[in-house]
């Protein structure tokens, strides 16, 4: 990996002064890389940081491994390794998913889950009157 010159290292991030997220590693694949970069465009620029870049370097091959795994057993279902592999795979990106807090259920705390519930339209059945 080339260093960065000293004028580069002094420019801020963004052109709004946010830090710049995560680049892409050059190890990775196009398709790889295609997920990577996905997935950091979708986020809120201060929800991923350069320090998550192994991590999502690693989602992003978990992703497309499952993804190849998943394109082989639907040629060939009973393939014992195909399915070892994309059940690796699927654990994988649960897994990292979950560290990332790119799931849903890792995004939000219980708490604030309940107090974000929106109430059900009208009384409650047990209230009705017939």
């Amino acid at each position: 990996m080339p260093r960065k010159s000293a004028a580069a290292l002094a420019v801020v991030g963004g052109v709004d002064g946010q830090p710049s997220g995560p680049e892409p590693p050059a190890s990775l694949s196009p398709r790889q890389r295609q997920i990577f970069v996905g997935i950091v465009n979708s986020c809120d620029r201060k929800h991923l940081r350069r320090c998550d870049e192994p991590l999502l370097a690693a989602f992003a091959r978990a992703v497309a491994l499952e993804e190849v795994a998943g394109k082989e057993l639907a040629k060939n279902p009973r393939d014992a390794r195909w399915q070892g592999a994309w059940e690796r795979a699927v654990r994988a990106v649960a897994q990292l998913s979950a560290k990332l807090r790119l799931s849903p259920q890792s995004r939000m705390s219980s708490r604030a889950a309940s107090r974000t519930r929106v109430p059900p339209p009208g009384p409650p059945p047990w209230f009705e009157t017939d």
